[in-house]
C-alpha cells in the first residue's frame, strides 16, 4: 500500500466553505482513456507497452481513494491549509497526482486569485517561446498541475507552438519538445474544466512528454526496509 500526502501552504484569503472528498474527487471515476487515444499513444509513445495501454485503458479512479481534510488556524477557522492523501496500491495513488493538484490549482484561481483574464495570454506565450527558441532552449511544456484553467493552458500551448513553427527552422533554434498534458476526458464527452481536458499534445500535435517520477526513486528504497 502507497500513501501520499500533501500538505497545502495556507491560502491568502477566507476559504468560505471547506472542500469536501465528494466535491473535489467525484467526478473522476468518469475518467477514461478511449480507443482513439489509445491508439494515437501506440503510435506517438512506442516506449509503452500493448500491455501499459491495456492497463490504462481499463483503468479507473477510485474517489474512495482520496481523503481531503480542511485544516483550519487556531485563531481563525475560516483561514486554513489542505491536507490532501491518496491511499491505495501504489499503481493507482499515483495516477492522482497531477490530475488533484491541477483541480486544487484551478479552485485557487476560481475562489482566491481572481484578479486575471485570458487578455493577451497566446501573444504572452508566444514571445516567451520566441525568447527560449532563438536562445537555443530545449523545452517542455509541464503547466497542467500549475494552470489557472483548462482555456488558459490551451492559449499558452497554442502560443508555444506558433513561435516554434516560425522560429523553429533557424540554425541553432531551440525547440519545443511536446507537453506532459494527459487526457482526462469524461466518459459521456463532458467538457468540464475540472475534469475532462484537451489532449493538448494530439490537439496541437505535440510529442507527449513526461519525466520520471520521485515515487520511482523512493520505491526502492521503501522495498529494501
Amino acid at each position: 500500500m502507497f500513501q501520499e500526502s500533501v500538505d497545502g501552504t495556507p491560502w491568502s484569503c477566507a476559504i468560505i466553505e471547506p472542500p469536501t472528498n465528494d466535491q473535489a474527487s467525484a467526478g473522476f471515476p468518469n475518467v477514461i482513456l478511449t480507443p482513439e487515444e489509445k491508439a494515437w499513444l501506440a503510435e506517438t509513445c512506442p516506449v509503452f507497452s500493448s500491455e501499459y495501454l491495456d492497463y490504462l485503458e481499463g483503468f479507473r479512479y477510485e474517489a474512495s481513494q482520496v481523503r481531503i481534510r480542511y485544516k483550519p488556524t487556531p485563531d481563525d477557522p475560516n483561514w486554513g491549509s489542505l491536507d490532501i492523501e491518496t491511499v491505495g496500491p501504489w499503481r493507482d495513488s499515483i495516477m492522482w497526482e497531477v490530475p488533484l493538484l491541477a483541480a486544487l490549482s484551478e479552485a485557487y484561481f476560481q475562489t482566491v486569485d481572481t484578479d486575471w483574464n485570458y487578455d493577451g495570454q497566446v501573444a504572452q506565450a508566444y514571445a516567451k517561446g520566441r525568447k527560449l527558441i532563438e536562445g537555443g532552449c530545449l523545452f517542455n511544456e509541464f503547466g497542467t498541475r500549475r494552470r489557472r484553467s483548462l482555456h488558459a493552458h490551451d492559449l499558452v500551448v497554442e502560443g508555444l507552438v506558433q513561435a516554434q513553427k516560425e522560429f523553429g527552422a533557424s540554425k541553432g533554434a531551440g525547440k519545443l519538445l511536446g507537453t506532459s498534458n494527459v487526457r482526462y476526458r469524461d466518459q459521456h464527452g463532458s467538457d468540464n474544466l475540472m475534469f475532462a481536458q484537451v489532449y493538448l499534445a494530439r490537439k496541437h500535435g505535440l510529442r507527449p512528454t513526461g519525466t520520471v517520477a520521485q515515487c520511482v526513486s523512493q520505491l526502492p528504497n521503501s522495498l529494501s526496509r
